[in-house]
């Protein structure tokens, strides 16, 4: 028998999914990480080294296994950093603590379980006798029992269709090594998008010392909420949503009139976000296509910004650089991003406006965030998968589905035996499916899974 599990992407949810592996397994098994490149237990929200980027969510609550919260709060105390549980600390130190658990995990696992780490690119998946056959870009091929698919953070999409972001006057991925460091500090920067993306770039060309007019365009002009100071728990209130279909406007209705509620009670609108996180994924499930639609086109941006906040001390910062004439935000639908020479000329109608206004830029971010459209993502396994109709692309462009034991569908909506998914692209299946306090319950719940059937 082939005692091996591949697990595919060593991101936050790759990492979290092996170390309850290790956790879990009994018999002997070999646990393959496999990662594109070297940077185990970073991904894209956890590689960067800047100080400025911080979790949007406190210490106290990170830990990679709900059973123990306080998990990566320990972790911080023991390296020496001060910090409390309400505190809002860098990105970068999780993920020195996810790479922490997963050699802590690796040293406890039972005899015979045993962790390896291989820095590839998997382009293809063969289903063989008795599981799965991996093969890589560089032609190594791996023979699993069970893969582990936890892949999820793709490039952005360029928000136009003109060839700018080829050219070195346009960034399409803020997050690609490099991508901001040859940006002359006097340029004039159009960052598109005014998202958390934007928040990061931003801060990282002040950090270094920018001195140029810095615009930041999106079609509301929405920035991120921020996080409220306070040294407990939050409250939750919840909203009592009605069982069956509901439609999107009988549940605006209801969050509206929770949230006047609290502030009748002296809560605040946060507690009832809160409170509806845990019932989120049922209440997507129960939106029609017609509903998850107009969701996305009209209210998207507002559950965005008040959902994914931001810390307090990430919001002092941002109202300090918005005082400044030097950086601004537009409302606006973008136009065409067209190469002058050695500028870009851009062009867009502002929201409520017929007029088309025109300006000149030295730089161009693509800051709309990862990609989770799979249907217009470039990558090899992706590719792969498509083509041999092994996945069920989401059509509204959130991700795929997953059936029992998070089993990937094949797009015919039949479960694969031995490949299964886990990561932010459950989003089309349960929206609230990105961030780590939900990925670790799937990802706990994959393995236990996993392990169960392979017992059985």
């Amino acid at each position: 028998m082939n005692n091996r599990i591949a697990v595919v992407g060593a991101g936050f949810s790759g990492v979290a999914v092996a170390v309850q592996l290790l956790k879990t397994l009994r018999s002997p098994t070999t646990v393959t990480l496999l990662n594109r490149n070297t940077r185990f237990a970073r991904g894209m929200a956890y590689g960067t080294r800047s100080a400025s980027h911080l979790l949007n969510v406190p210490a106290g609550r990170m830990g990679i296994d709900a059973a123990d919260e306080g998990g990566f709060l320990r972790f911080l105390q023991e390296q020496g950093i001060a910090a409390s549980g309400s505190d809002f600390v860098p990105r970068k130190f999780f993920g020195d603590y996810l790479e922490h658990e997963l050699e802590r995990a690796q040293h406890e696992a039972r005899p015979g379980v045993t962790l390896k780490l291989v820095s590839t690119q998997v382009t293809r998946l063969e289903e063989t006798a008795d599981g799965v056959r991996l093969a890589c870009d560089d032609g190594w091929t791996l023979d699993a029992s069970d893969v582990v698919l936890a892949f999820g953070n793709f490039p952005p999409q360029p928000p136009t269709a003109h060839g700018i972001w080829n050219t070195p006057l346009g960034v399409n991925d803020p997050w690609a090594p490099q991508a901001l460091g040859n940006i002359p500090r006097d340029a004039r920067v159009l960052l598109v998008g005014t998202g958390l993306t934007a928040v990061d770039v931003l801060l990282t060309l002040a950090d270094r010392g920018h001195t140029g007019p810095i615009t930041l365009l999106s079609r509301r002009g929405k920035l991120p909420q921020p996080h409220r100071l306070q040294h407990a728990p939050p409250l939750t209130r919840p909203v009592v949503v009605p069982p069956g279909r509901i439609s999107l406007l009988q549940l605006v209705r209801l969050v509206r009139s929770g949230i006047r509620e609290a502030a009748r009670a002296g809560c605040d609108w946060r507690d009832v976000i809160a409170g509806l996180r845990a019932d989120t994924p049922s209440i997507w499930e129960r939106l029609d296509d017609a509903g998850r639609r107009q969701f996305l086109r009209h209210l998207q941006p507002f559950w965005d910004t008040h959902r994914h906040r931001t810390a307090p001390q990430t919001d002092v910062r941002l109202r300090e650089l918005f005082a400044s004439p030097q950086v601004s935000v537009v409302a606006a639908r973008i136009g065409a991003l067209t190469p002058r020479d050695a500028t870009v000329e851009a062009a867009w109608r502002p929201r409520g406006a017929r007029n088309v206004v025109h300006a000149e830029f030295d730089r161009v971010i693509n800051c709309t965030g990862p990609s989770m459209d799979l249907r217009r993502v470039e990558d090899d396994l992706i590719d792969g998968l498509r083509s041999q109709h092994a996945v069920r692309v989401d059509t509204l462009g959130l991700g795929l589905t997953v059936g029992e034991g998070y089993r990937l569908q094949r797009a015919d909506g039949s479960p694969h035996e031995h490949v299964r998914y886990v990561g932010p692209l459950l989003k089309a299946q349960w929206w609230e499916a990105t961030a780590v306090p939900e990925l670790r319950m799937h990802a706990a719940a994959l393995a236990q899974s996993l392990v169960r059937d392979r017992a059985g």
